[in-house]
C-alpha cells in the first residue's frame, strides 16, 4: 500500500473512530415500557419520534413478525403513528427498520441491540464519505488532497455528524443519491457491465422510497442524468442521428418493480395500493377525542404528498433552511458559503456531471423550502439538507481546487473550525432542539446555544462517553479532544498534503 492510499485509509479509519465514540446509545436491550419518560428524554437514544418509531418497528418485526403495532407499542411511538382496521402503524417508511433488523438481532446477543442497530447508520456514513471521495477524485478530477477534504467537510463540518450516529433516514438517502450518481457515471463510460450499473440506478432510486417517501422527488436528478446519458448524437452531414442505449430501460423496469412492491404493501396493510401511512387516522387525534372507542369521530385524511408542498412557502422556507438562527445552514455551517462560489465556477466550466450536481442541492432546497415544516420538527440544524450537504461539500472544495492559494486555504480552515465545533456540540449532546417560535414560548434558548446547557452537567448522548469516560473527563474536554483530532486531520490535508503531492 503506497503512502497516498495509506493516508486515505487513515482518514476513513479515524472518521470511523470519531463516529463510533459519539454513537448515541444506552447499555441493554430496551423494552417497550422503558421508552416513555425514560429513553425518550433529551440526550437519550430515543429522544425524538423518528428514531423511536423506526426502532420500535424493528423491535416489533423481531418480536411479533409484523409491521402492525399493538397498543403498547403505539403508545411508545406516539404521536407519529396512525390507526387502521384495529391496528397501529408508524408514519415513517419501513425500509430502514427492515434493513437494520439483522444488526438488531445480533446486538441482542450482547445485550446491545440499540447500539448495534444505530451502528448501521455509522457504516452508511463512512460509505457516503468514500463515495464523495470517489466523485471528487474520479468524476470531478480533483487533486487527492482536495478530494479527501470533501468527505471531511460533509461529515464533520456540518450537522451530518450528529445524524450519522442515530436512526434517521438522511444518511440512507444520501447513500442512494451518491451511489446512484456514481452508477450513472459508470454507465456513461459504456463499459461491458454498463447494463448492471443501469440496474443499480433503478435499485437505488426504488429502494430510497422505502427509506423516505420524498426521495421520489429528491433523487429525481439521478434518473434524469441516466436518461440524458443514454442518448448519443451522431452528426451525418446535414442530418443528426440519435442513438438510445436500451440498457437504460432496465433501470426503469427495476424501479417499477419497487413501485409495485410499495403498492402491494399499501394494499395489504392499508386496504388500497395508493393509501399511504400518513393518510391513516391520526392516533393523536384519537387520543384527544377520548380513545379508540371514539375513533369514528376522527376523519381519515386523504394524504397526497404534493399537498404538503406549496410555492408560497418558498421565501419563508429558504430563510429557515439557510439563514435562520435556529436552523440556517449558513449559521450552523458557514463553510458552505464557499459552495455558492463553487457552484458558480462549476456552472461556468460546464459539463453534464457538473450541471447535474448543481441541480441536486437546488432541488433539495426548493422541495423543503416549500415544505409545511422546513424546521424538521425539533431538530439540530437543517437536517433535511443532509444529502444535499454532501454535494455542497464538493462545491466548497471546487473553490480550493481552482484557487489553491494559502489565503483561500486559511479561510477554509477557519470556517471548518467553527462549523465542526458547532457540529460537535450537537453530536455529543442532543438533536432535540426546538425551533425559535417554540423556544420563545417555552422560555428556552434556540439554535445550537440550546445544546450548551448540557455541558455543565456532562449530559451526553455518547454511549462510549457515558459508559467509559464520564468518570475521568468532562464532556467539554471529551469534545475538545475530538475537535483537536479533526483540526489536525484537516490541517494536514490542507497545508501538508499538497506539498507532498506536488513533490511526488
Amino acid at each position: 500500500m503506497n503512502i497516498k492510499r495509506l493516508f486515505i485509509f487513515v482518514v476513513l479509519l479515524l472518521s470511523l473512530v470519531i463516529l463510533s465514540v459519539t454513537l448515541r446509545g444506552a447499555y441493554g436491550n430496551p423494552q417497550v415500557e422503558e421508552f416513555k419518560n425514560n429513553l425518550d428524554q433529551a440526550t437519550k437514544p430515543f429522544e425524538l419520534s423518528p428514531e423511536r418509531g423506526r426502532f420500535l418497528l424493528t423491535m416489533n418485526l423481531s418480536e411479533h413478525k409484523s409491521f402492525a403495532l399493538n397498543q403498547e407499542y403505539a403508545d411508545a411511538v406516539y404521536p407519529d403513528v396512525g390507526w387502521y382496521n384495529g391496528k397501529f402503524f408508524i408514519y415513517f417508511a419501513p425500509g430502514i427498520s427492515v434493513l437494520v433488523l439483522p444488526f438488531y438481532e445480533l446486538g441482542k446477543l450482547f445485550n446491545l441491540s440499540q447500539v448495534f442497530t444505530y451502528f448501521v447508520v455509522v457504516l452508511f456514513g463512512i460509505a457516503n464519505m468514500a463515495l464523495l471521495y470517489y466523485i471528487a477524485r474520479r468524476i470531478l478530477k480533483f487533486a487527492m488532497w482536495s478530494s479527501l477534504l470533501v468527505p471531511l467537510i460533509f461529515m464533520f463540518g456540518s450537522i451530518s455528524w450528529g445524524y450519522a450516529t442515530t436512526l434517521y433516514q438522511h444518511h440512507f438517502t444520501a447513500f442512494c443519491l451518491f451511489s446512484g450518481f456514481v452508477a450513472v457515471y459508470k454507465f456513461r463510460q459504456q463499459g461491458r457491465l454498463s447494463w448492471l450499473w443501469a440496474i443499480y440506478v433503478g435499485l437505488a432510486y426504488g429502494a430510497s422510497i422505502f427509506f423516505d417517501l420524498p426521495n421520489a422527488i429528491l433523487l429525481l436528478p439521478v434518473p434524469i442524468y441516466l436518461i440524458l446519458s443514454a442518448f448519443n448524437f451522431e452528426s451525418l452531414g446535414q442530418s443528426l442521428r440519435v442513438h438510445f442505449r436500451t440498457a437504460a430501460a432496465l433501470s426503469g423496469i427495476v424501479f417499477v418493480m419497487f413501485l409495485a412492491l410499495q403498492g402491494y404493501y399499501n394494499n395489504h396493510y392499508f386496504g388500497h395500493w395508493s393509501r399511504l401511512s400518513h393518510g391513516l387516522l391520526n392516533y393523536k387525534q384519537i387520543v384527544d377525542t377520548g380513545g379508540i372507542e371514539n375513533s369514528n369521530l376522527v376523519k381519515e385524511q386523504d394524504y397526497y404528498p404534493a399537498q404538503y408542498f406549496h410555492e408560497q412557502r418558498l421565501p419563508q422556507g429558504i430563510s429557515v433552511l439557510f439563514f435562520s438562527i435556529d436552523r440556517g445552514l449558513f449559521v450552523y455551517s458557514p463553510i458552505f458559503l464557499l459552495a455558492l462560489i463553487g457552484m458558480y465556477l462549476a456552472f461556468k466550466d460546464g459539463g453534464l456531471e457538473r450541471f447535474m450536481l448543481i441541480s441536486i442541492p437546488v432541488v433539495h432546497g426548493l422541495v423543503y423550502a416549500s415544505w409545511a415544516d422546513p424546521w424538521g420538527g425539533w431538530a439540530f440544524g437543517p437536517r433535511y439538507l443532509i444529502p444535499a450537504i454532501g454535494i455542497l461539500a464538493l462545491f466548497v472544495v471546487y473553490v480550493l481546487d481552482k484557487w489553491p492559494s494559502f489565503k483561500v486555504k486559511l479561510i477554509t480552515f477557519v470556517l471548518f473550525l467553527f462549523s465542526s465545533a458547532v457540529a460537535a456540540i450537537g453530536a455529543v449532546t442532543s438533536n432535540a432542539a426546538p425551533p425559535k417560535k417554540e423556544a420563545i414560548f417555552l422560555e428556552a434558548d434556540w439554535g445550537f446555544k440550546f445544546n450548551l446547557k448540557f455541558f455543565p452537567e456532562n449530559q451526553s448522548s455518547s454511549f462510549v462517553y457515558n459508559n467509559f469516560l464520564s468518570e475521568y473527563i468532562s464532556l467539554a474536554v471529551f469534545t475538545l479532544m475530538l475537535l483537536a483530532l479533526l483540526f489536525i486531520i484537516a490541517g494536514t490535508i490542507l497545508f501538508v498534503m499538497p506539498k507532498y503531492e506536488s513533490e511526488s
